[in-house]
Formats: C-alpha cells, sequence, structure tokens
C-alpha cells in the first residue's frame, strides 16, 4: 500500500474509481452525441465486451439512451420490451416506456407508469436514470397543462446541473424552458432560453447543441425575423442530416415548411413537410405523425389541392382520435373544417367545428383539473410535511421530557447520595459526644448500688 494507511488507501482506491467511471460517463456522452451510428457501434461493442451483470446491464442502458436520444421510438419500445427478464433495469424499463407512450401522445398513461419512480425519486441514487427522470416529469408537466410547475423545475434542474459542472444537461434544461415559452406564447424569453442553451452546451455535445439552434430559429420566426429564423434552421437541419437524427432532421423539416407556409409560399412548403411526414412514419409515434399530417393538410387546402387535403385530413383525425390528447384532436378537427369548407361541404365543416370545440374545451377542462389536482398534491405533501415535522417535535419533546427525567432522577440520586455523606458527617461529630463509655457506666452501676 506503499506506506498509506488503510482508510487512505481505501479513499484513494474510491477517488480513482470515480474519476475512471466520470471519465468512461464522458467519453459515452461525447460519442453518444457524434452520430446514430457511432453510438450504435459503442453500444455493439459494449454489448461484446460485457462479462458481468453489472456490465451487461450498463451496456442495455446505454442501448435504451441511444434510441432514445434520436427519436427511434419503434427501437425503443422493442429494447424495452427485450429488457424485461432484467430486474436491474426495472426503473430504467418504466422510463423509458413512459416515454415511449409520451411520442404517441398518450400521456395520462405515461404519468401512471412514472407514478412509482416519482415516489422513490428522493431515493434513487445521483447519476443519469435520476437525471433523465427530471427531466421526462418536467416535460410531462408541460403537456399536461402545468406550464408553471414544468418552468419551475426546469430552472432547479439548470440550477443544480450548473453548479454540478454539468453544462450538456444545463442547456437542455434551458431549451425545455424555451419550449415552454412557445406554448406560452412568449417568444422573445423563449428565444433567450435557447441562445443560453446554445451557448451553454459543450463543443462535443453536436444533438443538444442543434436542437437549441433549432429552437432559436423558431422564436425567430415568431418574432418575424425570417432571415435568421432560415439560417438557424438550415444549420441545424445540415448537422442533424450529418448525424443520421432523423427524428430531429423530421422537426426541422417540419419547421422549413412551416416558415415557407406563414411566408406565404404554401407550394414551395409542401416538400419538407412531405418529407418530414415520411420520416416520422419511418420512425413511429403518433402524436408526431398527426402533427405533420395537419400540418401537410392545411398547407394543401392553401395550395387548392383538396382531394389529398381531405384524405390526409381524414387520416389525421382518425389517428388524434386514438390518442388521449385533447390538443391533437382540437388541431385535426380545426383543419378538416377548413379543408371542408374549401371544398364547398359547410355542414360537414361546421360538425367538424362543432368537435373542435369541444375538444378544445375538454383540453381547457383537462388543463384545470391537473391544475387543481397538482395543487392538491403539493398541499397534501405541505400537509403531510408539517405532520411529520409536527410529529417530529412532539417525539422530540417526549425525549427530552424522558431525559430531563432521567437527569432530574440523576440529580436526585446524587443529592441524596450528598445528604447522606453530610448526614454521616454530622453524625459522626454529635455522636461520639453523646456515647457512654461501658467502663464508665460499670462504676455508675456500682455506685448507684
Amino acid at each position: 500500500m506503499s506506506g498509506l494507511s488503510p482508510c487512505r488507501w481505501l479513499l484513494a482506491c474510491a477517488l480513482a474509481w470515480g474519476t475512471a467511471h466520470a471519465s468512461d460517463d464522458l467519453a459515452w456522452r461525447q460519442q453518444l452525441h457524434q452520430s446514430h451510428a457511432e453510438a450504435g457501434q459503442a453500444v455493439a461493442q459494449a454489448q461484446a465486451a460485457a462479462a458481468s451483470d453489472t456490465e451487461r446491464d450498463q451496456a442495455w442502458r446505454r442501448a435504451l439512451q441511444w434510441q432514445d436520444l434520436y427519436g427511434r421510438h419503434a427501437e425503443l419500445a422493442a429494447l424495452v420490451r427485450e429488457t424485461a427478464p432484467r430486474m436491474g433495469l426495472a426503473d430504467d424499463r418504466l422510463l423509458y416506456q413512459a416515454r415511449v407512450e409520451m411520442a404517441a401522445g398518450r400521456h395520462a398513461e405515461a404519468a401512471r407508469m412514472l407514478e412509482p419512480l416519482r415516489r422513490k425519486f428522493v431515493r434513487l441514487p445521483e447519476g443519469d436514470l435520476r437525471r433523465e427522470l427530471r427531466l421526462t416529469l418536467a416535460t410531462l408537466d408541460l403537456h399536461l397543462g402545468q406550464p408553471e410547475d414544468a418552468t419551475r423545475e426546469l430552472n432547479r434542474i439548470a440550477d443544480a446541473a450548473r453548479q454540478a459542472g454539468d453544462p450538456e444537461l444545463a442547456a437542455r434544461a434551458f431549451s425545455l424552458l424555451g419550449v415552454v415559452q412557445l406554448e406560452m406564447f412568449d417568444y422573445a424569453a423563449g428565444l433567450t432560453y435557447h441562445q443560453k442553451a446554445l451557448r451553454l452546451a459543450p463543443a462535443w455535445a453536436v444533438q443538444t447543441r442543434e436542437r437549441a439552434r433549432m429552437g432559436m430559429a423558431q422564436m425567430h420566426n415568431m418574432l418575424g425575423s425570417r432571415r435568421e429564423a432560415f439560417a438557424l434552421l438550415d444549420t441545424a437541419l445540415a448537422g442533424f442530416h450529418r448525424t443520421q437524427n432523423l427524428r430531429a432532421e423530421a422537426d426541422a423539416l417540419l419547421l422549413r415548411g412551416f416558415f415557407l407556409h406563414r411566408d406565404g409560399q404554401a407550394v414551395a412548403a409542401l416538400e419538407p413537410y412531405r418529407q418530414a411526414l415520411a420520416l416520422r412514419e419511418q420512425l413511429g409515434g403518433d402524436a408526431d405523425i398527426v402533427n405533420a399530417l395537419t400540418h401537410l393538410c392545411s398547407t394543401l387546402g392553401d395550395a387548392r389541392q383538396l382531394s389529398e387535403a381531405l384524405a390526409l385530413c381524414e387520416r389525421a383525425t382518425r389517428m388524434a382520435e386514438a390518442t388521449d390528447s385533447q390538443a391533437l384532436r382540437w388541431d385535426a378537427y380545426w383543419v378538416s373544417a377548413e379543408a371542408q369548407a374549401a371544398a364547398g361541404d359547410y355542414r360537414l365543416a361546421y360538425e367538424y367545428q362543432q368537435r373542435a370545440t369541444r375538444a378544445l374545451q375538454k383540453h381547457a377542462k383537462l388543463t384545470l383539473i391537473n391544475q387543481t389536482g397538482a395543487m392538491r398534491e403539493r398541499f397534501d405533501a405541505e400537509r403531510q410535511r408539517l405532520d411529520n415535522e409536527r410529529l417530529s417535535l412532539q417525539l422530540s419533546g417526549e425525549q427530552g421530557e424522558r431525559a430531563q427525567l432521567k437527569r432530574l432522577a440523576w440529580g436526585l440520586g446524587v443529592l441524596a447520595a450528598l445528604l447522606a455523606v453530610a448526614l454521616a458527617v454530622v453524625l459522626r461529630r454529635v455522636l461520639p459526644a453523646r456515647r457512654v463509655d461501658p467502663a464508665q457506666a460499670s462504676l455508675k452501676s456500682a455506685s448507684a448500688a
């Protein structure tokens, strides 16, 4: 041990292991971001080299992270099923299955799946699972109509990540804050968040950086800065294409179509919309497909290609009704109403408008219910915390009283002992003066006689 004490030697070993582990984790994250193919090779190598259950679990975990980052929902769902026999991956399986459900627009089911992880969150060790769970729960809050909760949690994540020296995680949190601001129609604030994300993201975090750039493009477009929007989006689109991030490439193509449509170029917008739809159909995820269909349907209507618009609107409506997302239904119904009106079928257009209105009302109602439920949960949690504190104080008080009684009893015992000693001293001083000597007693008896 080179002269080191056992404790110092163990500490040195622990530090060396922690440093090596952190280095391996960073190397993996760098590989993960470079390209889908490169990350896949790293996963295959890790699986081939795994010699223990712990190493095999870690290799599976990396496979899940790989397909999740690149939005390969069908492959991710298959991996989740394959990991079913591995007990060490139970928590990871719940997380990624919930993400698959979210991609399909089934947010209530995702919330149900995540509830066990939410309850045990404080007991989870620091690491990938805890980090990804926090981001997922914040994203789910946004989908369930709780932007304030999402904002609060994402700010906490960003602050904690910066303090822990994890700028890539902080950048992801800021990008999600930008998404929240988009939902809140505060495009200037959203642009600021995406700019922070781009500044913070390390050079190796290609996917995080390009997503931040795409978010900036979206905000610039909403603010009317079309030139900046197209320039940023083209850079991001090229980056996603180069790294085989098909999901993000589809998102960027959809945005390009949206930019062109907003710029009055409906016919030019059709091609990027078609490309985006093809990629999303290849990758799976009903919510993404419905979103692409509604955009394409609306643009086809404006381009007066009504036959195809009506067919795509019908498909979008069917798929939206298979989800639990009232927002998706509202979007599909509304563009269907527009397409029917453009085709001259005003009766059917009115019916779709009525459906859209009902979906919007349900969406607002669900949002209110979710917000009320969240408030109730926070109230119950706060009440439980106060009850626990009160119980702790009560127990502490009872323990204090018992301790005080013990101290009092000990003090009384000491006092009794001191009194006994003092009494003995007094008796020793007083009693000898009154004691009758036996010889003297005999003499007195004789004299009396």
